[in-house]
């Protein structure tokens, strides 16, 4: 399973690589992380709407892009998803200072890890989670990881 998401990932990249390559480049983000979560987010559909109203290829909510930017943005051009998209990574990357508790907030929202990171019981140091209580979430992280693993040896 793991081998099919990986080559279907690598085969879509192909019509992203230079955006997605570009812009993570620019924000010193791991293109393979950027990768995998388009691939988890999206499947590369650079139309997806979720039920929840996040858009494009990293799956980015309006509010989001407005607050990472500065601005309202087309979010269906794949070129300012993926920056918006990013940029908020590296937000949260540099927020968190953690690959795991930033995935977690880029699946769930910020202020629930921040939750989750001051509750005792589902993290030990306020910095790392030791458990993260949304399943969608838990999945969402493994999946993440594998994936930027597995395409680090493409």
């Amino acid at each position: 399973m793991l081998l099919t998401a990986v080559l279907f990932c690598y085969i879509k990249t192909l019509k992203y690589k230079n955006i997605v390559e570009s812009i993570s480049n620019e924000h010193y983000i791991d293109c393979n992380l950027v990768k995998a979560i388009i691939y988890i987010e999206s499947g590369y559909n650079e139309s997806a709407v979720s039920n929840k109203g996040a858009v494009g290829l990293m799956q980015v909510l309006p509010s989001t892009a407005e607050f990472i930017c500065g601005e309202s943005i087309d979010l269906f051009d794949p070129q300012l998803n993926v920056y918006a998209g990013v940029k908020y990574l590296k937000y949260l990357l540099v927020k968190f200072d953690n690959l795991n508790v930033a995935l977690a907030a880029y699946n769930a929202g910020e202020g629930n890890v921040s939750r989750w990171l001051n509750d005792k019981s589902l993290s030990r140091d306020g910095v790392t989670l030791d458990s993260i209580p949304f399943r969608e979430t838990r999945k969402y992280v493994k999946k993440v990881v594998a994936v930027k693993k597995a395409l680090s040896f493409l």
